[in-house]
């Protein structure tokens, strides 16, 4: 009798330590519904947009456990400011997930200076946040914290505007200490889940790489050129100019660009489409189709597109001397919105630049040019493309600052043979 009194407190004690090990029934549920990870290689650009949480405000999400026996001792509410987690928690666990699991996510949200081109994803991932919970137990009780996240994800395509795939899951994490960066890590399992489990990636499978930027083209690539038996005027002909102009949209930027060979090559900036590999184009008429990014120079932010198919209304260039400066010469472009596209701006040829450093020659001029206009054709009062809008300086105080590629600088920078005009 005497031995099994002695003993008595090592078995209460065995039995209130054994709290710290037994799995919670959260995390029960959890390892039941583990599934196989899925690494994807490569995809069509995708960025994570944001995440709307639904929580109601105050809502208690979970409990803090003391003791062995966990006993509870008090109650977390869900703040929607100053809470637990905020939604940029969320947006870079998902970031970082979808880079994880091999998908071509755009952004730099890594690197202090570095552009940001999330933007420019052809889709947009983004997640409402429908429930969570969050338990915390003290260093007696295990000395660990876990969540749960259920999400809906949707898909948009940033070329339609539509949404084109949602998905509804939950997610588990548990890491060790008290530690609320557990519902983020949810959230990333949730992510992890859907990728497996969802058609997400089959959705995104890639289908065109997108060309490294700065690349040097040394391999030619020869573009028909049309050559047009009767001449055309400015501002006379513009409605037969247009036809040759398109708006482009990259994910969320907006451009313009213009065809210069019935081939379905297209000129325009290089920020417009850089770090993609095909973006949506439209013509005036209404169609729309996609476009695939051949070419990128950044320095002289040049780029050359390809549209499939032939038979395409193309602009003329201007291949012969350059137009001196104090000529005209009108802009065409989308100075605010789609709505706004195919606006057109007249100014005079200010001068011809060469920009220190890197030696990027420019057509500077005084026309009416927008973010919009980027990658639109600057052309000569006979209807030629002269150059493509690259940018404007925007400083108080000054106006008329904005500057084009010449078209003889496009064809050297991007590798491009004129194949003898065609008739």
């Amino acid at each position: 009798m005497k031995k099994i009194l002695l003993l008595l407190p090592v078995v209460i004690f065995m039995f209130l330590f054994a709290g710290c090990t037994t799995p919670t029934p959260i995390e029960q549920l959890a390892e039941s519904q583990k599934v196989v990870p899925r690494h994807v290689n490569g995809s069509q650009p995708i960025a994570f947009h944001r995440v709307i949480i639904e929580v109601p405000q105050d809502k208690v999400i979970g409990s803090l456990h003391v003791g062995w026996l966990r006993i509870t001792q008090g109650t977390y509410n869900w703040k929607k400011s100053g809470g637990i987690v905020g939604s940029e928690e969320f947006n870079q666990a998902a970031t970082a997930e979808l880079r994880n699991c091999g998908f071509d996510v755009l952004g730099d949200d890594d690197k202090v200076f570095a552009e940001d081109t999330s933007y420019k994803a052809r889709y947009q991932l983004g997640a409402a946040i429908r429930d969570m919970t969050f338990n915390a137990y003290d260093p007696f009780g295990g000395n660990f914290s876990e969540a749960t996240v259920q999400a809906e994800w949707q898909l948009q395509d940033a070329f339609s505007r539509q949404i084109v795939y949602a998905y509804t899951n939950s997610g588990y994490a548990k890491l060790t200490g008290f530690d609320t960066g557990a519902v983020s890590a949810a959230f990333g399992n949730a992510l992890e889940k859907m990728v497996a489990t969802s058609r997400l990636a089959d959705l995104l499978a890639t289908n065109a790489a997108a060309p490294a930027p700065g690349t040097s083209y040394s391999d030619p690539i020869n573009v028909s050129v049309p050559k047009l038996k009767t001449p055309r005027s400015l501002p006379e002909d513009m409605d037969k100019v247009m036809e040759g102009v398109v708006f482009i949209r990259a994910g969320e930027i907006l451009g313009s660009g213009v065809i210069i060979s019935p081939d379905g090559y297209i000129l325009t900036a290089a920020h417009v489409v850089s770090g993609t590999g095909e973006v949506a184009v439209r013509f005036k008429a209404g169609l729309q189709l996609n476009a695939s990014v051949l070419r990128v120079e950044q320095e002289q932010d040049i780029a050359l597109l390809k549209l499939p198919g032939t038979g395409y209304q193309a602009v003329e260039l201007h291949l012969d001397a350059p137009v001196p400066a104090g000529n005209e010469l009108y802009a065409i472009g989308s100075p605010l919105n789609e709505d706004l596209a195919f606006t057109v701006t007249k100014g005079i040829i200010s001068a011809y630049r060469e920009r220190e450093g890197d030696k990027a020659q420019f057509i500077q001029t005084d026309a009416a040019l927008n973010p919009g206009n980027s990658g639109g054709p600057l052309l000569d009062k006979s209807g030629k493309v002269i150059g493509i809008v690259s940018h404007k300086v925007i400083i108080p105080g000054f106006e008329g600052l904005a500057f084009g590629v010449p078209v003889d600088v496009i064809a050297k920078r991007l590798g491009i043979v004129w194949n003898g005009a065609m008739p």
